[in-house]
């Protein structure tokens, strides 16, 4: 079928990251959009000092598999 989707939820205020997939395929299949999300949210947390709770990771947590 062609009805495959692909969401992704990003929190920054929380780190986290969801990624909900109508496939559930392999975490390494987005390795490169969630590449670019960490990225984006060190440059916000480190150079651009964004408001983040130092308890808070410095990198956002992924989740991905979630059960149906």
């Amino acid at each position: 079928d062609s009805d495959h989707w692909i969401a992704i939820l990003i929190y920054p205020k929380i780190s986290r990251v969801y990624v909900l997939d109508s496939l559930d395929k392999d975490p390494k299949e987005y390795e490169d959009i969630i590449g670019c999300i960490q990225l984006a949210y060190k440059y916000y947390v480190e150079i651009y000092k964004g408001p983040h709770d130092p308890s808070k990771p410095k990198e956002m947590i992924v989740r991905t598999r979630f059960p149906v």
